[in-house]
Order: structure tokens, then C-alpha cells, then sequence
């Protein structure tokens, strides 16, 4: 029978298969919950005067937490805030949050997504946000050791196909009066590796072209590296909210994004930023770019605009407002998270340990717990 305030999804979702699935894939067999708190964080602790705030990332993960957790009794005490990783928000992951206990917040960088969520009408409620906006502008920040432009160009993905490295070899042939030096930072995704790269690169005759691949950096070595460069490529023509681009911008180097880019990154395209660009003109884009790097002024539009400080504001903001809305206390605001990749708090004393996700989630497992030997919590 369901209970008041249950979407219909979730008891759909729970008296399938795909509860005991999505554990097995993330926690497999271990006794710890440690991967799911990669992409849970509390922004604000509950108490018996206010209602909490906590964020979750990633749609496959709203699975995790759906078939781990009582989303409807967490709902009661705390804000949900919904952080998802792809563009397209008809997803039952997402859906499944619609419900009559409380409102849930759902960022959404791309307009047809936010224009979709506020369509509802529903306790879903979108805010122009998404995870490329909690980059720390600090850890960004140029450092006067990276002043030398080693790069000409720069590209900070994994090896997929989805992002477009062929697209980038293709217009390179055309880019051939003068040298060039580009860095692919990277790691493997979906059977893909380096080595695809490389034999990518060697289908095109590019002798001007040297080339540099690293892996399994740190978000420190990604700074670095993106500061030594003079242009950052964004060539995928779907994906969510690319958090590179806007960590390439706090770097203070301009941007060409594919023009008909699907992920909210267009919006932070602009005279200050960067450029727009077809597959097509990519390679006089590129000559443009390389010839003009330095009239741009990315960062400074990047402080004003994105980043964790001002995304923290802007969330606070229409959490206050509907709790005022309603009625309810707000006295105390939501912490500053940044993504260096995964979630972290910016001042790591924050939230007192004993008040973050990791120790209060115990209370809302779901009973009875899907599989007993996972549902041990990490120290």
C-alpha cells in the first residue's frame, strides 16, 4: 500500500530488480558505504527547529540512495538537492523525487531541462545550476609558477568517443603553418584508452603536432596543467554540466566550445570567455583562438558569474526564501561545497562529523536492508 506523499515510481522502482542491481554495481560485496558518499553531502544539519539540507549527485547514484535509504522519511527532515551528470531530465531517476513531502531542488544548467522540471509543477523546483558551478575558484586560480604557455591547446576529458578527440585530429590538418603543442588529460571510459587516442591521431598526417596524454591527475595537477595552456576545447555534443570548461575559465584560459554543445556550457560562452564553434570551422576557430588568446578575460567573468561561492549564495537564497515561505525557521545557512572532482565541504570543520551523511544516513536505511552485508558503514 502506498504511503501518503510516495510517488508511484518508487514503489515501482523498489519491487524491482534494480534496487539489488544498482548496490551490487556500486558496492558489490564490500561492507562499506564509502562510494556513496562521493555524491551525498549535508549542506545544513537537521534539527528539531529547522529542516536540513542535503545534496546528492549523479542519477545513477539517486538510485543508490533510493534503494538504500527512506527518501520519503529523509525528505521530511532535510532539502534535497538534486546534482544530475546528463543533459535530459525525463528520467525516473530524477522523477522518482516528485513528491508531496517536501520540495526538492533540481539543478538544471541546460533551459529545455529547467524548462522541463518547472513544467511539472510539481515539488520539483529547478534552479539555473549545475555541477560545473561549484568549482573552486581558488584552486583554479593562476599561480605565477604556470606563467609559461607550454600548450597551445588543451583538452580535460575521459577517453570516450562522445568526446569528439577525432573532431580535434580533423581540423588540426588544416591548422598546418604552424607548430602546435597539445595536452589531453584524461582516463579510460567504456573500454577506451590512451592507446585509441594515439591511433585516432595517427589516422590524420599531422607532423606539426606534438602531442602530450596524461592520466589520474589531481585536481592541483589539472590547475597546473590548464594554466600552461593558451586555449581549452570542449567538443562533445552532449553531456551534463562540464565541470572543465568552467575550471579552465578560473584558470583564465578562453574556450572554444562545439556550437551546438547539449549541457548548459553555452551560457558561459561569451566575448569575455571564448568562442562557439562548428566541426566544420573548428580549425579557423582554432587560428583565431591561438592568435587572440590574450584579449580575453575569463576569469574575471568566471568570479562574477560561477563557482562555489556564488552557487552557495544562489542555492541558499531559494532555500531561505521557500522556507520562509512556508513558515519554517531559517536561521542558520547551507556550507559551501566544492567538486574537485567529488563532492567535499571548502572548509572541512564545516559540518561537525558527527552531523554529516556519513553518520546520520544509518537511521533512514531502509528496513528491511536490501543486502545485510553491505549496509555497514565506514568509521
Amino acid at each position: 500500500k502506498e504511503r501518503a506523499g510516495e510517488n508511484p515510481l518508487v514503489e515501482a522502482f523498489l519491487n524491482s530488480g534494480v534496487p539489488a542491481s544498482t548496490i551490487k554495481r556500486f558496492l558489490g560485496n564490500g561492507e562499506s558505504l564509502d562510494p556513496v558518499f562521493r555524491d551525498l553531502l549535508v549542506l545544513k544539519p537537521a534539527s528539531k527547529e529547522e529542516k536540513g539540507v542535503m545534496v546528492l549527485e549523479y542519477s545513477q547514484k539517486f538510485d543508490l540512495c533510493m534503494a538504500l535509504f527512506d527518501m520519503h522519511r529523509i525528505m521530511k527532515d532535510y532539502y534535497v538537492v538534486l546534482e544530475p551528470c546528463w543533459a535530459g531530465y525525463c528520467d525516473p531517476s530524477i522523477l522518482m523525487f516528485n513528491s508531496s513531502v517536501n520540495e526538492v531542488i533540481v539543478q538544471c544548467p541546460e533551459q529545455s531541462d529547467f524548462e522541463f522540471i518547472s513544467g511539472l509543477k510539481s515539488n520539483l523546483l529547478p534552479i539555473n545550476l549545475g555541477s560545473s558551478d561549484w568549482i573552486d575558484s581558488e584552486l583554479f586560480a593562476p599561480r605565477p609558477e604556470n606563467a609559461l604557455k607550454k600548450f597551445d591547446l588543451v583538452m580535460v576529458s575521459n577517453w570516450g568517443k562522445h568526446k569528439n578527440h577525432r573532431q580535434l585530429f580533423r581540423a588540426l590538418r588544416y591548422v598546418k603553418h604552424r607548430p602546435l603543442s597539445i595536452c589531453l588529460i584524461g582516463g579510460d571510459c567504456a573500454g577506451r584508452t590512451a592507446k585509441d587516442i594515439v591511433l585516432e591521431m595517427q589516422q590524420y598526417n599531422l607532423p606539426h603536432v606534438q602531442l602530450e596524454i596524461k592520466q589520474n591527475l589531481s585536481a592541483r595537477e589539472v590547475a597546473d596543467c590548464l594554466q600552461q595552456s593558451k586555449v581549452f576545447l570542449l567538443l562533445s555534443e552532449k553531456e551534463g554540466s562540464n565541470r572543465a570548461i568552467v575550471e579552465a575559465l578560473f584558470a583564465d584560459v578562453p574556450v572554444i566550445l562545439y556550437e551546438n554543445f547539449i549541457g548548459g556550457a553555452r551560457g558561459k560562452v561569451n566575448e569575455q570567455t571564448g568562442v562557439l564553434s562548428s566541426f566544420q570551422e573548428l580549425h579557423t576557430k582554432i587560428d583565431y583562438m591561438l592568435d587572440n588568446y590574450q584579449q580575453f578575460t575569463p576569469r574575471s567573468w568566471a568570479v562574477a558569474q560561477t563557482g562555489s561561492k556564488n552557487s552557495t549564495k544562489k542555492l541558499n537564497s531559494l532555500l531561505k526564501d521557500i522556507a520562509k515561505s512556508k513558515g519554517e525557521r531559517w536561521t542558520v545557512d547551507i556550507v559551501e561545497k566544492v567538486n574537485n572532482p567529488n563532492f567535499s565541504y571548502k572548509d572541512k570543520r564545516s559540518i561537525p562529523e558527527d552531523r554529516q551523511a556519513r553518520r546520520i544516513v544509518n537511521s533512514y536505511l531502509r528496513q528491511p536492508q536490501p543486502t545485510a552485508s553491505i549496509m555497514k558503514l565506514s568509521a
